[in-house]
């Protein structure tokens, strides 16, 4: 087995339990793109992978910069942003000064400089890899993709929050951490009532989204 499959196998086998379909959780939401397309964290991770990269920051910050000949496409590594270290995996060496990596804790893809990535210790893998890719649940983009306009607004309503979530579907996805994507029904509590307010559902009355099965 090559060394990408193997570790793509270690990443999909160390991810936390998720919930049952339809059963309600709490997620923090990192980074949205569109409402296809949303890495996620579940609630009660953050505080552990918060500490987690402390730990990685102590022992990186410590170490000589430079392309580790270990590093190669399907390696786990650690990867460096400013002063911070974050788990990832190697997609693929660009060159000898840049390096494509999936953010496993995120969801994200990052391009990062070789001095700026290192082997990820073995310690720091016992903690499940906690970034999701999901997507909102029962609606389209109007006419096939989402606009600029569709992505701001989601990103208002949703950007860095935390809300609970109930799984609808998982989806296999090779590009995405762990193989999958969720599709999630997400909601947020009004400030106001404290009533849980549908996420998908504002997009729609907003003129963002239309349900799935209108989708012309």
């Amino acid at each position: 087995m090559s060394l990408i499959l193997m570790q793509e196998r270690r990443i999909a086998e160390n991810r936390p339990v998720l919930p049952n379909i339809d059963e309600e959780f709490q997620i923090l939401v990192q980074q949205t793109a569109n409402p296809s397309c949303i890495m996620i964290q579940p609630l009660e991770y953050v505080n552990v992978i918060h500490n987690l990269e402390k730990e990685m920051c102590d022992v990186y910050n410590n170490l000589k910069s430079g392309l580790d000949s270990n590093i190669q496409e399907g390696s786990l590594c650690a990867v460096r942003h400013k002063t911070c270290w974050y788990r990832a995996h190697v997609d693929k060496v660009l060159d000898s000064e840049s390096v494509s990596v999936k953010l496993l804790d995120y969801g994200s893809v990052s391009l990062v400089s070789s001095t700026d990535i290192k082997p990820l210790k073995e310690s720091f893998t016992k903690v499940p890899f906690v970034g999701f890719c999901c997507k909102i649940s029962g609606i389209a983009a109007k006419h096939g993709d989402w606009n600029v306009e569709d992505c701001l607004q989601t990103r208002v309503l949703i950007d860095h929050k935390k809300l609970f979530a109930q799984i609808k579907g998982i989806h296999l996805n090779q590009s995405s951490i762990g193989g999958i994507i969720l599709e999630l029904q997400l909601f947020d509590l009004n400030s106001m009532t404290g009533n849980k307010v549908d996420i998908g559902e504002v997009l729609i009355q907003n003129g963002c989204a239309i349900r799935e099965k209108q989708k012309i």
